[in-house]
């Protein structure tokens, strides 16, 4: 291969690269706007890094959850994918919230959860998770009168 030839890939490369830099969506932790999700304990707090999880497309949520939170059986309408950035938290399955039954997952844990399966999930501290899926994201409760929304 010509010198020639191996520059010019050279510069593509670095032009196709700053194309894709220019459209990078970036947020750092101060950027990041706080809030509560109606059909979340008050307590969590959601911050939505990337997309809308009530359209059809790619999202990011952040979670901040206090130490002690319970999130009572439930399902989604998609698959979930979660992963555990501080703190831990434990998933149980089915429909009766059951500690006994729980899954650990420390700090760097990831979850797939299949789309409709009952779960459930507690925090034994204080714990960052994130959630990445592809919309529209919802929670169903098992027992309706464990939805924030009818309280």
């Amino acid at each position: 291969m010509s010198k020639k030839l191996i520059f010019f890939c050279a510069a593509l490369f670095s032009l196709q690269g700053a194309a894709l830099i220019a459209q990078e969506e970036v947020t750092t932790p101060s950027q990041m706007k706080w809030g509560s999700h109606p059909a979340l304990p008050e307590e969590i707090k959601v911050a939505a890094l990337s997309g809308d999880p009530t359209k059809k497309e790619l999202f990011v949520l952040r979670l901040k959850v206090p130490a002690g939170t319970k999130i009572a059986p439930h399902w989604h309408p998609i698959d979930e994918h979660v992963t555990v950035l501080s703190g831990s938290m434990k998933v149980g399955n089915g429909d009766k919230f059951e500690t006994a039954n729980g899954i650990d997952l420390p700090v760097g844990s990831f979850i797939s959860i299949p789309a409709k399966h009952h779960h459930y999930a507690w925090f034994p501290e204080d714990s960052l998770i994130q959630i990445n899926d592809i919309g529209p994201w919802n929670i169903t409760y098992i027992n309706p009168k464990d939805d924030p929304r009818n309280k």
